[in-house]
């Protein structure tokens, strides 16, 4: 028992031999069985963590029974840490044990939870019925050293137009857009090369005037649809006011989410 990994292209093959075990519950691993509980926590491009919970309800006496593995998004997706929800007794509020359910957000929930939060399932309370434990990320990015990413730019309702991170929105970002657009809508793979990459956004150029948009997509007016209508476009992107014809998904900006309505109204 464990965390596998598989390929999630539609040419990747599916069977036993082709995942790769990311950890293991059966010892030399950083889990206890059973495992029961996944999330991600998203920062910007393709950063962030994995975490599960090593319930431990398999394994008595396992020293990681009732703890919550971090691994990084990225990569390999390296072990970084362990923890527990421990209890506060000042507040009345009892440890998190027989987890069967987390799920964790950066964005940023209100006063209390400003940079983000993680939440798990407690099974097991005395005297009560079971339920939810709250913990402010960032008392777990900064339980260790150095610590865990706090990013609270991802949005799940609106991901940033600064997709570089380098605190501008502008055409550079377009090309780090293209490689997370299958994140944001499943027509991404424009060209047909079971790719979702820069290639796809000049094929999407190419059939742009084809669109039901029409010639509002000539931006720079010069009478031809192309790459330099994206310039355009992305000199626009994230502004917070309107500035037709750009806001295609009329929510009042010029954002990501416009990249993609753009996408799904291509045809």
């Amino acid at each position: 028992m464990g965390i596998w990994k598989y390929g999630a292209e539609p040419t990747d093959p599916a069977d036993d031999a082709s995942r790769v075990l990311v950890d293991s519950a059966n010892g030399g691993g950083h889990l206890a069985a059973d495992v029961e509980g996944l999330t991600i926590y998203y920062a910007r491009g393709t950063e962030g963590y994995l975490l599960a919970s090593s319930q431990g309800e398999g394994s008595p006496g396992n020293p990681l029974t009732d703890t919550f593995a971090v691994y990084c998004r990225e990569g390999n997706n390296e072990h970084l840490m362990n923890f527990r929800i421990i209890a506060n007794g000042a507040a009345g509020i009892d440890k998190v044990s027989n987890t069967d359910g987390i799920a964790v957000t950066s964005a940023p929930l209100g006063s209390r939870f400003p940079k983000g939060i993680f939440v798990a399932q407690d099974g097991s309370n005395t005297g009560g019925n079971q339920n939810f434990k709250a913990v402010p990320w960032e008392s777990i990015a900064t339980a260790i050293t150095p610590g865990l990413a706090i990013d609270v730019e991802w949005n799940p309702r609106n991901m940033p137009g600064d997709l570089t991170g380098d605190g501008n929105i502008e055409i550079d970002d377009i090309g780090e857009f293209g490689n997370q657009w299958l994140e944001t809508t499943q027509s991404g793979d424009t060209n047909g090369d079971h790719a979702v990459n820069c290639y796809d956004l000049q094929a999407l150029c190419s059939e742009w005037l084809g669109t039901m948009l029409g010639l509002q997509a000539d931006f720079n007016t010069d009478r031809s649809v192309d790459f330099r209508d994206f310039a355009v476009i992305g000199g626009r992107w994230g502004r917070n006011h309107l500035y037709p014809p750009a806001d295609f998904n009329t929510d009042g900006r010029v954002d990501f989410c416009d990249f993609a309505r753009l996408a799904d109204m291509r045809f």
